[in-house]
């Protein structure tokens, strides 16, 4: 779908509840930075001086250079977040005030709104005040702890007001030939998501900022072409709206409630799979965001399991650096994320290490070895046997995950041999089970577990045939947290 002819409404339903999905800690970090922050007006004055083309405004605010360098990175626009949090029909005029009052030439508008505090009517009449520009709208993410707050009568009057506003905004599409014919106030399309993995794209999930995704429009602009499951016409949008009313009573009722883990660390040491992204998107950040765990995302794209043993060593090596010493990971987040866990570390917690490796190994021809081999002999049983060594001798008493590699679809799913001893990725898949048990080592095999794929579907868990896309982390992050829990597994809705 081109941008031009895109209108978005992401319904994301954030989950913050206590025993309910999010580890329900409402980013108390974030929402005190932004009580801190409320009488330094910084968006004023970029308002009238920035150099932009679009702008950004989110219901509940926003950390405004990650969002403007994602759009920047991604479509080359310079967009102006703003920082502030506008969340009713007041706020919204006074934003849209200052620029007008600016004299910019807006093309596009990214606007989240709360329709539990702004009618349609309200909305619109801010709209129509720049009728050139486009805007693409969202629904303000609300936690679990909204939804299951409310008494029947005010969760009624609530959906009602959603209801309408959606009604009367998909009354307003249309789908003109050029700009120029434009309708004042048009609204091109825009999509309704109620649908369960959806929960974790929002900006307001638990209290380590880092983790925490940006205002929505993050994975929405890593990941929406190609999306268009819930996108809204004439046809279907009774049908949305009764799905995210379905969605919203299973929470009133605790159907989507998961484990709590407040009291534990999980660190994530792996390849592109766990350090691709770094958001509550990422596997690691699903796990925090749906389980409240304190999580860390060491993972480098490429990395094969030689480099195991050296992420260990760095790892174990910054708890002793001195003050004039660097990290010196493979990447700066990496750094951050280390310097993170021994800032929030505590003895008391406990302490999961979950270990991802195996694709990289496979696809360059490294061979997986014997059980018997050591990091000498650099082969994948060697080298993840050398890195376990390393933790365990630190951290005693943590548990210590091997994740197998999950299922891929590229070279003809995994079965193309591979290197001088024909390896599959199924025999690295092998040696990672052989290896539960040890030196105190468990094994989540997620080959088995975490989806299975064919030409029919491997698009919705494996986008580019290797990497789980943004359903395939939630599915994968999902999977690891009830492992860790000791939660029964269950097939997702």
């Amino acid at each position: 779908m081109n941008l031009k002819k895109l209108i978005v409404i992401l319904v994301v339903i954030a989950l913050v509840a206590g025993g309910a999905y999010f580890g329900y800690l409402c980013h108390k970090n974030y929402v005190a930075a932004q009580e801190k922050k409320a009488d330094v007006d910084i968006d004023t004055p970029r308002i009238m001086e920035g150099d932009y083309d679009m702008i950004l405004v989110d219901a509940a605010g926003c950390e405004y250079e990650i969002l403007e360098g994602t759009f920047k990175a991604y479509y080359e626009y310079n967009v102006l977040a703003i920082e502030r949090a506008y969340r009713n029909a007041e706020g919204l005029a006074d934003f849209f005030d200052k620029v007008e009052s600016s004299g910019h030439d807006v093309e596009r508008f990214y606007i989240s709104v709360d329709p539990a505090t702004v009618t349609y009517e309200e909305f619109i009449a801010q709209r129509e005040r720049f009728p050139a520009s486009a805007f693409s709208v969202s629904i303000m993410p609300k936690p679990f702890d909204y939804w299951k707050s409310m008494s029947d009568d005010e969760y009624s009057e609530v959906m009602d007001r959603y209801d309408e506003f959606v009604q009367k905004l998909s009354e307003r599409m249309n789908e003109p030939e050029s700009p120029a014919d434009y309708p004042k106030g048009y609204i091109e399309n825009f999509d309704v998501y109620a649908n369960y993995e959806y929960i974790v794209r929002n900006n307001a999930l638990f209290e380590g900022e880092d983790h925490r995704l940006i205002g929505d429009m993050e994975v929405y602009l890593i990941a929406y072409k190609g999306i268009s499951d819930y996108s809204v016409d004439e046809y279907n949008i009774a049908e949305n709206i009764r799905s995210f009313r379905r969605l919203t009573s299973r929470i009133r009722k605790g159907k989507y409630d998961e484990p709590q883990l407040p009291k534990t660390e999980v660190v994530f040491i792996g390849d592109s799979v766990i350090g691709n992204y770094k958001n509550t998107s990422s596997v690691p950040g699903v796990v925090a965001g749906l389980s409240g765990a304190h999580a860390y995302n060491l993972g480098q794209g490429g990395a094969h399991s030689e480099s195991f043993p050296d992420f260990v060593d760095t790892f174990l090596r910054a708890k002793k650096l001195k003050k004039d010493e660097t990290i010196d990971g493979p990447n700066e987040y990496f750094d951050s994320e280390v310097e993170r866990f021994y800032k929030e570390h505590k003895k008391k917690r406990d302490l999961v290490f979950v270990i991802y490796f195996g694709l990289n190994d496979y696809f360059s021809g490294k061979d997986v070895g014997t059980i018997s081999d050591t990091e000498e002999s650099d082969t994948y049983y060697g080298n993840i046997k050398s890195g376990i060594d390393k933790l365990r001798k630190a951290y005693p008493k943590a548990r210590i995950i091997i994740c197998s590699p999950a299922r891929i679809s590229s070279y003809e799913y995994g079965t193309e041999p591979h290197g001088e001893n024909d390896n599959t990725l199924e025999d690295f898949v092998d040696a990672a089970r052989a290896l539960a048990g040890y030196n105190g080592a468990e094994v989540y095999d997620a080959y088995e577990n975490a989806w299975d794929i064919d030409d029919s579907n491997e698009q919705e868990y494996i986008g580019d045939q290797v990497h789980p896309s943004n359903y395939g982390r939630f599915v994968l992050g999902r999977k690891i947290l009830r492992y860790i829990a000791g939660v029964e597994d269950e097939e997702e809705e």
